[in-house]
């Protein structure tokens, strides 16, 4: 009986966050359509590029923040451990690879306006998409944590309020900056990145999630002078580790 509860609960929330996703897709489309007609189209594809070479930072520099939230942290519920500590593990890493590669960024602003050959895309621009690439790896962490706790709406929720800030920062600013010459159409694109993520990383640490600890030891464990019989890794999923 409740095997068949969990797969109608499961298939359902499979169904709605397949048409949810669909329709963030669609959503977006219309939102490039718009901005095609408005910027034109070779603007747009401007901004696209700058995009995909933007995605590409946030996953390198985010560490797979999401991913390893959602599954050590379901596992370290399943073995009986200390969720919050291992959240705590994965968050650190992924903001400190993420806020040095912001650093990075900053620190050599000028180099990709060169190699690209973009006049909008300046150091000043550059700087400002850095400033959203950390908060993009919390907002991945924090994300993976509501699916470890089975709370799967959450991520679905703050992705809306992402795609709403963002698509009125890009309108905004469609509107009344750029043609008045205010703002270029990559810095644009990156207010919009700070908008959305910075929106979506309040949202979902303000969310109330359970604070489940069934123990205070941690499966996981950053040592740095593990015993003959641990791993030298930091994370594994056997329980029987180095404990903290």
């Amino acid at each position: 009986m409740v095997n068949a509860q969990n797969s109608r609960r499961m298939l359902s929330e499979t169904i709605i966050l397949s048409l949810f996703s669909v329709g963030l897709q669609g959503l977006g489309l219309l939102l490039n359509i718009y901005l095609t007609h408005q910027l034109g189209a070779a603007n747009v594809g401007e901004m696209t590029l700058i995009g995909s070479f933007y995605s590409l930072a946030a996953i390198l520099s985010g560490g797979s923040g999401f991913i390893a939230a959602s599954r050590f942290m379901s596992e370290e519920l399943g073995c009986g451990g200390n969720p919050h500590r291992v959240y705590q593990y994965i968050s650190g890493f992924s903001l400190t690879l993420s806020t040095t590669a912001a650093i990075l960024l900053c620190v050599f602003a000028d180099i990709p306006g060169k190699l690209l050959h973009q006049a909008d895309l300046t150091a000043t621009t550059i700087r400002l998409l850095s400033v959203s690439l950390p908060l993009s790896a919390i907002s991945a962490c924090l994300k993976g944590r509501c699916y470890a706790y089975n709370r799967v709406y959450l991520p679905a929720i703050a992705e809306c309020i992402e795609f709403v800030m963002k698509a009125g920062t890009l309108a905004f600013c469609t509107i009344f900056l750029i043609p008045r010459g205010t703002l270029s159409i990559i810095a644009t694109f990156a207010l919009s990145m700070i908008a959305g993520q910075g929106s979506s990383v309040l949202f979902l640490a303000l969310a109330r999630m359970p604070h489940r600890e069934n123990c205070t030891i941690c499966s996981f464990s950053f040592s740095r002078s593990p015993s003959p019989k641990s791993p030298k890794f930091p994370f594994s999923s056997s329980p029987k580790i180095q404990r903290s």
